[in-house]
């Protein structure tokens, strides 16, 4: 009988808040614009708390180099996004600061960031064309490119003035292939970090008044540490430089396998109280992709909000139907089980290995390590809602926890993801906190509920039942991503 590899204590630090957005407090995302700025004043300002972070981005175009990062409406940039994965902040379109000619020509680009986790998305080329060469799908949420040219008016997508790109709100077409985009983190400021350098070869197409792009190639990643260091040294005299990784987004970092884990150690804290209320603001008309639905609710168990309300109408509905609420909400929140939710998500993490051929052990009580742990595991659940769904006056969880593997020694990321348990995404712009284009959603889906059974007397016990089911989705969608 083939033995199966013991898991030794694993040592998961979850800290479930008792606010929905918990992290929002922190210092906003700096991510500089374009200025005139010489490479002395960008040295200058990173030693101000920021590291100068370092890309190379190179594409091409029937073999003519593309370089520039720009509007997505233009034909010949790509476009790029940066959002703060500990704020839950917008994808925010950003442009680097400006480097020499020479090293703007070979595809360098810098930004200044301050130390934390990012996701970055790269949009290729012909997101603004007709056809598209890449479009968002909303039942996703998730960008991608079409990989097979086809010379017809929008390819099935609408034009969304919102995003100022091509939308589908149905069935994404058979060729569309998602873009995860990156993450990557800025471990210290005053320094360089390299994050790698990404390639993408593109073909043109015929059109009515010209060329378009036909499709684009999956990105590639190499590495040009050599060429990142000789930069750096002329452009950032005095800066050390530190190599980065940037890895696909729900991906670990290259050459971690589920088998490494045998040596993590578990440690579980359950969710504070929370507390219904009033809070929150409605989202801005233009949050809401036109034309892929209708307005929806979502009522957190912290506090009773709405989003996507877009007339004075649905504005004083919504906030009836969350002062109506309130006390159910609270209910529902302070019914949380402190012990029950740290063995759920404990045994759903244990489960998930076995079923891989791992085995978790966890010390008795009063036990004592044999050894110190290789990895940390932490996690922590910065929304907890229930979520119109289904239909007037009923409601689904939606739970996203953040889990993230760090190494024991030198306490570098391996992994990172923001895993969530919830109904389709909803017909919202991309670009907002909390936004879509990061939370991953696992492939179980809770079942929608009506009010009356939320806030009923089976309501907390639904509740948890719930809970339990996506902790067992969350831990079987990280073991997958580890376990490629």
């Amino acid at each position: 009988m083939r033995r199966i590899p013991s898991i030794r204590p694993l040592l998961l630090a979850l800290a479930l808040t008792s606010s929905c957005l918990p992290i929002l407090a922190q210092a906003p995302l700096a991510i500089a614009s374009p200025a005139a700025d010489s490479s002395r004043a960008l040295e200058t300002t990173a030693s101000d708390g920021r590291a100068v972070v370092l890309l190379n981005l190179r594409g091409s175009i029937d073999r003519k180099s593309v370089t520039a990062i720009g509007s997505p409406v233009s034909n010949n940039v790509f476009a790029v996004y940066l959002a703060s994965l500990d704020e839950l902040s917008t994808p925010k379109q950003t442009e680097p600061r400006r480097l020499d000619k020479r090293a703007a020509a070979q595809g360098w680009h810098a930004w200044l960031l301050r130390p934390g986790l990012y996701y970055l998305l790269i949009l290729p080329p012909g997101l603004g064309q007709n056809p598209p060469a890449a479009a968002y799908h909303v039942p996703t949420g998730r960008f991608g490119r079409l990989t097979r040219y086809e010379f017809t008016p929008g390819r099935g997508a609408f034009w969304s003035p919102e995003l100022m790109m091509y939308v589908f709100d149905g069935p994404a077409p058979a060729d569309f292939e998602p873009l995860s985009g990156f993450w990557f983190d800025v471990p210290s400021p005053g320094r360089v970090v390299y994050l790698g350098s990404v390639s993408m070869a593109c073909k043109a197409g015929r059109g009515l008044f010209g060329s378009l792009i036909d499709s684009c190639s999956e990105f590639e990643l190499t590495d040009d540490a050599a060429g990142a260091q000789q930069l750096a040294l002329q452009a950032f005299p005095g800066l050390a430089v530190e190599a980065g990784h940037m890895t696909h987004y729900g991906e670990p970092m290259p050459g971690l396998r589920l088998g490494d884990l045998a040596a993590t150690s578990i440690i579980s804290e359950a969710p504070a109280g929370v507390a219904a209320g009033m809070g929150g603001a409605g989202l801005d008309p233009w949050a809401t992709v036109h034309g892929t639905g209708q307005a929806v609710m979502v009522y957190n168990l912290l506090a009773a909000t709405f989003e996507m309300a877009q007339s004075a109408k649905e504005k004083r509905q919504a906030e009836e139907a969350a002062a109506r609420l309130a006390p159910c909400m609270q209910r529902l929140g302070t019914s949380l089980d402190q012990a029950g939710y740290r063995a759920a998500l404990v045994q759903s993490l244990e489960q998930a290995a076995a079923a891989r051929g791992i085995a978790v052990q966890r010390p008795g009580e009063g036990e004592t390590l044999a050894a110190e742990p290789d990895y940390l595991l932490s996690a922590n659940a910065p929304m907890v809602r229930l979520v119109a769904s289904g239909g007037p006056e009923t409601l689904a969880l939606d739970l996203t926890v953040d889990v993230r593997l760090y190494g024991a020694a030198d306490r570098k990321l391996r992994y990172a993801s923001l895993l969530s348990f919830g109904p389709e995404f909803q017909p919202l712009s991309p670009f907002i906190d909390r936004s879509p284009l990061y939370l991953r959603r696992v492939a179980t889906r809770p079942p929608p509920r009506a009010v009356a059974e939320w806030c009923g007397e089976s309501g907390p016990a639904l509740l948890a039942e719930d809970i339990d089911t996506g902790l067992q989705s969350i831990a079987a969608q990280f073991v997958r991503d580890i376990d490629r």
